[in-house]
């Protein structure tokens, strides 16, 4: 009678069991059986929400209500610390408790059900049996999923509230140290909208709330395909003796060398491969079932669509210094990058386009943008293979690896690119009220980006093997906490009499010497030459390379040609460690050598020097003595001196003072030209990110104080900064704690990287703990949405990629606003007489590679292309008629193994037609399957 009374939630059983014919009493015990059987998968449910709150510390509503004290009416002025601790105690032991006994009520019902199935087993046919049994898992796995949705909102909600409670305060409060829209944002003579103001306010670094459509589902796939691909080859190789080539060894580093080629990955054990697909299915799974809330207000979304609609009017930049978005005109701020070019006199040179007329190279006269264009393809071309030919006759001449020569060879690059970043905090905004203000007024940093540029990858090679040298220049600081260090080592009494001062170098880079600066290094090298990484190098073969990569100062600006002729690129790889070798050959015949300052404390990070000096004129003299020691008389330091001994003079991240006994102050310092900018809290970041930019923060802080006073004092700078990004609680939420699942017993070296877009903390957490349960050696990274920089910021807005052809074959047979230049495509061709389709991909550029495809077209019948897919098309199928093609970019995807990955994804959905089958095959090898 007891198991007539167990009730089913849900109905369509009872339906399915009247189906079977049964009697009222194994009616009765198979309706008992099945809803037993819900109540195992509640229960099962119950106990994960219980431990999942028990893992993040998070107390369940209902144990919070069973313990309801008042403690305002029992403490009316401020409740005991003690009585708090205890209040948490209690409700941790409760919850403790309650999940000891779900395990309780968990064994009985499972009992339960075997019993009830026992009874069935004997009171119906086999047949019947099976079929109520397959009613039983069918009904649990319903109750399952509805019961695990109801349990993850919940505990969403939970997790939501409890770091709102730790992070926030009150509206109120939060207003109250809010700052105006007008103190985040520069507008140089643009009007923005207060919605507007309200976006950019959130800082470059805020993160979008990413939508789960088919677009994110199909980037999981790829990187889940490519973890795969990475975990397969790792399994292989770890079974057989293999020694990781040169060309590998680079990568690691961080060379910018991609994989010409990929190989299908072979085929990983059994439990491997079953494991990558229930990851695969798993994740996705996962994320289609998963809701998120955008993270921008009403106000901020209006403001969202409209700098979306007037984004090609507008220059959006970040400043030099200031970390806030700036917003100009677009000839605005053409005309200030032209206007710098033009008044820097002696640094930049304008190179007009040439054309070779009788054997004489002439100046063309009125150049067409179609000139310009075929100029920068020209010099690019050109620097692309002098570097090239230096590089294979350094290779021949040392007898390096092919595949080194190979790796290291450049191919489908750009010229470098100048864009400037305005220094905000030099100037005015309220005081700019017309063009002529802004050429008069507003400073910018100029910055050449050397990205994919000829010499990038010997740039590289040249930074990696000097980096070592770093160790050896003794007034070099290798971090900002380093002078610290210096200083505390110096007795006080030593200190008495002195102050602490600071210098700086003005255009530390555009005023160096190049040949000087290469010898410097050259020379440095040689004192140093056995702790150099060389890989059989010579320094001559050094030399060669650095004179070719500093030396080759072309870039672009708008279509157009200069050259830097003095200086280096602000933007290049070797740059920094040149400067810094380079001053330290004048601090080497002058402080170092000089007896008068051999003991006086310094030290210099790049172009920000410290020093200790009794008088504002005896530390002018110093400094300036570094100085007279350039023959180009270009170097100039500005210093900064306390005007009192109660002043402190800011370094690096720190603002410091010598008292009058010796001893040293210090504090943590934030440039007054930043912004108070930073991560804001409701970016689309992981909380462990969140969490550990305050913590550092306050770290940073504390570092940086040399007393207790001193660190509160710093400690209200960072309250303050975080305050003003939505932390109204900082100093409460650098303690929450995030609970994240981690493999035990695996080295690191040991594990691939999987790249996921960060959904929610319940996603993450139920990624991270399936792949622990399943014990995949696989580290997992959640990646931010969007960020405003990355959508309202164009990198190159007036050098982007350009067909140099006037009839070119292939620009007007693309779809859409494509560029034939665009490298790295995945693309579909599609045959216009019989719309059959192929899908293909490339390292090189869209024109070479579909120029190809074209030529197959035409000449079907050529034994050299008797095999090409388009070929044996207009050979069997339409033979003797003119190729009408069409052609569409499906991606770009930079690296070798995604870029297939992506194909075989598009030839997995697509099912082309004119693709060869077993290169499909293939293919396929590359994809993690369902």
């Amino acid at each position: 009678s007891h198991y007539l009374k167990m009730k089913l939630i849900n109905s369509v059983p009872i339906h399915s069991l009247l189906s079977l014919n049964l009697s009222r009493q194994q009616f009765g015990t198979a309706k008992s059986y099945i809803a037993f059987g819900e109540r195992l998968k509640i229960l099962e449910q119950r106990l994960l929400f219980l431990k999942r709150c028990r893992s993040h510390h998070i107390i369940p509503k209902f144990i919070e209500a069973s313990i309801n004290v008042n403690l305002s009416t029992l403490f009316p002025v401020s409740t005991p610390l003690e009585i708090n601790e205890h209040l948490k105690a209690i409700k941790n032991k409760s919850l403790k408790q309650i999940i000891s006994y779900q395990y309780n009520l968990i064994k009985t019902t499972k009992s339960n059900i075997n019993e009830h199935r026992t009874l069935l087993s004997h009171s119906v046919s086999s047949f019947i049996f099976s079929q109520i049994d397959r009613i039983f898992d069918e009904n649990s796995n319903d109750i399952k999923q509805q019961k695990k949705q109801q349990l993850i909102a919940k505990f969403d909600n939970l997790y939501i509230v409890r770091n709102r409670s730790n992070s926030q305060t009150s509206t109120a409060e939060f207003r109250a140290i809010s700052e105006s829209p007008d103190d985040r944002v520069t507008a140089i003579n643009i009007r923005l909208t207060e919605d507007e103001k309200a976006l950019l306010s959130l800082g470059p670094k805020f993160a979008l709330t990413p939508r789960i459509d088919d677009k994110l589902i199909n980037q999981v796939r790829r990187e889940v395909a490519a973890c795969a691909y990475r975990l397969r080859w790792r399994d292989y190789l770890s079974n057989i003796d293999s020694c990781i080539t040169q060309v590998q060894h680079f990568r690691l580093q961080g060379a910018p060398i991609n994989k010409p080629f990929a190989k299908p990955p072979p085929n990983s054990n059994f439990s491997t491969e079953d494991k990558l697909k229930q990851l695969n299915n798993f994740v996705i799974d996962l994320l289609q079932k998963s809701k998120v809330k955008f993270n921008l207000s009403r106000q901020q979304v209006a403001g969202f669509k409209s700098l979306l609609n007037r984004k090609a009017d507008l220059s959006i930049t970040v400043s030099d210094k200031g970390g806030e978005f700036v917003i100009l005109g677009n000839d605005v701020q053409r005309d200030l990058t032209e206007n710098h070019l033009s008044s820097s006199l002696g640094v930049y040179k304008y190179v007009p386009p040439t054309r070779n007329y009788h054997g004489q190279t002439r100046v063309i006269a009125n150049p067409t943008e179609t000139s310009y264009r075929r100029q920068i393809k020209s010099l690019t071309d050109r620097l692309q293979t002098k570097a090239n030919i230096l590089w294979k006759q350094i290779c021949n001449r040392r007898g390096l690896d092919k595949s080194v020569e190979f790796a290291l060879s450049s191919s489908n690059t750009q010229l470098p690119t100048m864009y400037v970043l305005l220094k905000t905090h030099k100037f005015n905004v309220s005081e700019i009220t017309s063009s002529e203000d802004v050429m008069d007024k507003c400073k910018v940093r100029p910055i050449v980006s050397c990205c994919n540029a000829p010499s990038e990858k010997l740039a590289w090679l040249c930074t990696y093997i000097l980096t070592p040298l770093l160790q050896y220049v003794p007034s070099h600081l290798s971090d900002i906490h380093r002078h610290l260090e210096n200083l505390s080592t110096v007795p006080p009494e030593e200190l008495v009499g002195l102050s602490f001062c600071s210098g700086d170098i003005s255009s530390l880079y555009t005023n160096i010497n190049i040949q000087a600066c290469i010898d410097d290094v050259i020379e440095f090298a040689a004192e140093h030459k056995s702790s150099l990484p060389l890989y059989g190098l010579a320094l001559t073969d050094i030399h060669e390379i650095l004179e070719l990569v500093l030396g080759d100062s072309y870039f672009r600006y708008n279509s157009r040609v200069y050259l830097q002729l003095i200086g280096l690129f602000m933007g290049c790889k070797p740059s920094p460690i040149c400067a810094i070798i380079r001053i330290y050959s004048f601090e080497k015949r002058s402080i170092f050598t000089d007896v008068t300052y051999i003991s006086v404390p310094y030290g210099r990070y790049i172009d920000d020097a410290y020093a200790l000096a009794p008088t504002t004129e005896a530390a002018s003299i110093m400094f300036n003595s570094i100085a007279v020691q350039d023959p180009d008389n270009l170097l100039k330091w500005e210093i900064e001196f306390p005007n009192n001994n109660t002043e402190f003079v800011p370094f690096l991240g720190t603002q410091i003072r010598v008292e009058d006994d010796g001893t040293l102050s210090y504090k943590f310092y934030r440039k007054t030209q930043k912004k108070n900018i930073t991560l804001h809290y409701n970016s689309h970041h992981p909380m462990k990110t969140k969490v550990e930019v305050v913590r550092n923060f306050y770290r940073t802080a504390e570092r940086s104080s040399s007393s207790p006073e001193l660190v509160e004092e710093s400690y209200a700078v960072i309250d303050h900064l975080l305050r003003c990004n939505g932390y109204s609680n900082p100093r409460s939420f650098r303690k929450t704690h995030v609970s994240t699942p981690k493999l035990e017993g695996v080295n690191k070296d040991e594990t691939v990287c999987l790249k996921l877009p960060y959904i929610s903390e319940y996603v993450s957490y139920e990624i991270l703990r399936f792949v622990k349960r399943r014990g995949l050696k696989i580290k997992i990274t959640f990646t931010p949405g969007r960020k405003l920089q990355d959508i309202f910021c164009k990198s190159r807005p007036l050098d982007g990629l350009a067909c140099t052809s006037d009839n070119c074959n292939i620009c007007h047979m693309l779809e859409g606003n494509t560029n034939c230049k665009t490298t790295n495509p995945v693309y579909m061709i599609t045959c216009k007489i019989c719309s059959e389709v192929y899908i293909g991909e490339s390292s090189r550029t869209l024109n070479d590679r579909l120029s190809e495809h074209l030529r197959y077209a035409r000449n079907p019948n050529s034994p050299s292309y008797r095999d090409e897919a388009l070929a044996v098309h207009y050979r069997d199928q339409h033979a003797g008629q003119q190729p009408s093609l069409a052609f569409k970019l499906l991606a770009v995807e930079r690296n070798t193994i995604t870029r297939k990955i992506c194909e075989a994804l598009y030839i997995q959905h697509i099912n082309p037609q004119l693709n060869d089958k077993e290169e499909c095959v293939n293919l396929k090898q590359f994809l993690v399957h369902s």
